[in-house]
């Protein structure tokens, strides 16, 4: 069975359940997880084959980001060399989909709807989420 995961979406809600639930004392602190496993409980199979997508943080040409953006950057970064590893070493293909570019903004006056389209979503108890926190 293909798993596509919205890589970004799905670990931070996993630290937030893990969070909420006193698992973990900060969302960085999930750098290792048992994905793998969770899905083939939730899934009732073993025959998977797991996509997560996620985007790579890139600065604008010709931007000079202040301290704080960088630091921020740097962190996610540090971050990402601690997850993508763990994804691999469960057979978990991590797929670059694209480019995040990082910048300093004014907050956004408009409300927007985002809307996504799955083939299927699953819900996972928070119970059974802090069963696979390694």
């Amino acid at each position: 069975m293909k798993v596509y995961i919205d890589g970004e979406n799905l670990r931070k809600s996993l630290a937030r359940v893990l969070l909420d639930s006193k698992a973990i004392k900060n969302s960085r602190d999930l750098t290792t997880y048992h994905l793998r496993n969770l899905l083939q409980d939730i899934l009732a199979t073993k025959d998977l084959d797991i996509h997560y997508y996620s985007s790579e943080i890139r600065l604008p040409n010709g931007y000079t980001p202040s301290d704080e953006i960088m630091s921020h950057v740097e962190s996610i970064r540090s971050y990402s060399r601690k997850w993508v590893p763990n994804l691999k070493l469960q057979n978990i293909t991590y797929v670059k989909a694209g480019y995040l570019k990082v910048k300093s903004t004014k907050p956004c006056q408009v409300n927007r709807a985002v809307s996504a389209v799955a083939s299927e979503t699953i819900t996972i108890p928070a119970a059974k989420t802090k069963q696979y926190l390694k």
